[in-house]
């Protein structure tokens, strides 16, 4: 019989869901609406999108492809020192539930946390808390991101060069802390937070690009800001890969640059974005699903009852001839 007092929590959570993945919808629709009613905006945004050199479509493909590699990186390395998992199949794990969580509810995270629940017997509270290191070390690499790229302009007095560099060599000297103090954990979260600033990087370097080919040059600075509120918007829940919720978050901070760029320019160019990612991740999720499934099958052969194996194996404890001896031996 189905539990009374649970089935309304049930009902109210999936109701949740449902109207999430609806909202995320919309808003991904309202996106295109935007975009198509600036006129000028959307002749910028064809205009420049059919005249790119062939070497842009590759990086557009080329880039969530990257940050798919620094995430399963990031994973691996905080997940080790917890269970035993191979490289290959954390990549193949994220890479699966990257396409899997473009489908409304998320299903892509919740399932990755169940695999290694259930094969690496790996805690959802132990899970949890490696997402959280993941989000907080994310949030800490923009602490050296944002330095290095200032710096990179060179357009700061002695004085402001000084302090924006304080801040980089603060982050660092505190996870160098955090590493010494914290063993195996606290190295891995080391290798981890390098990762996450070149992960950072990336996303900069991808909306940098897509910037280019909506018709507006934007700064690394300015990339870096769109990143980081991009990451931000895709942590919203229920609504998988934040789909709308980042789109609309561009878009309004692209009025808010001090550039050229107008709200549809920056919904367009993160619906471009979009489009690379999907591309990218139909092929990459496909295919770890693919060799996820086969590992499985090697490593768990099917039962082939009423077949006797030739060679028979004692119990425990019995009695096993040497013959080289004659003489009998207890293993």
């Amino acid at each position: 019989m189905p539990d009374t007092a649970t089935s309304p929590a049930r009902r109210s959570a999936r109701a949740a869901r449902l109207a999430a993945a609806l909202l995320g919808l919309l808003l991904l629709i309202g996106a295109a609406w935007g975009v198509a009613r600036d006129p000028m905006s959307t002749l910028r945004f064809w205009g420049a999108l059919l005249g790119a050199p062939w070497w842009a479509a590759a990086l557009l493909l080329a880039g969530p492809c990257v940050n798919w590699l620094l995430t399963s990186g990031v994973f691996y390395v905080l997940t080790r020192p917890r269970v035993q998992i191979s490289l290959g199949e954390m990549t193949a794990l994220v890479g699966a539930s990257w396409l899997l969580n473009f489908v409304p509810f998320s299903p892509g995270l919740l399932g990755r946390v169940e695999y290694q629940r259930r094969l690496h017997g790996l805690s959802v509270r132990t899970n949890g808390r490696i997402i959280v290191e993941s989000i907080a070390l994310g949030w800490a690499s923009i602490g050296v991101a944002l330095p290095g790229l200032l710096l990179a302009r060179g357009e700061q007095d002695a004085g402001a060069t000084i302090a924006t560099a304080c801040v980089p060599v603060l982050v660092l000297a505190g996870l160098a802390w955090v590493a010494a103090r914290g063993g195996a954990v606290g190295r891995a979260m080391s290798l981890a937070f390098a990762m996450k600033v070149i992960d950072l990087l990336t996303w900069t370097a991808r909306y940098v690009l897509v910037f280019h080919l909506a018709g507006v040059e934007i700064g690394w600075v300015q990339g870096l800001a769109v990143a980081v509120v991009a990451q931000t918007a895709m942590l919203v829940p229920l609504i998988g890969n934040g789909l709308g919720i980042r789109e609309w978050a561009v878009g309004l901070l692209s009025g808010l640059l001090p550039v050229a760029a107008t709200t549809a320019t920056g919904l367009g160019a993160d619906l471009m974005n979009r489009a690379g990612e999907l591309v990218a991740a139909l092929p990459v999720g496909l295919l770890c699903g693919v060799w996820l499934a086969r590992l499985h099958t090697v490593r768990n052969p099917p039962d082939r009852s009423g077949v006797r194996s030739p060679i028979e194996t004692l119990s425990e404890g019995a009695s096993q001839g040497d013959p080289t001896t004659g003489r009998t031996r207890t293993d």
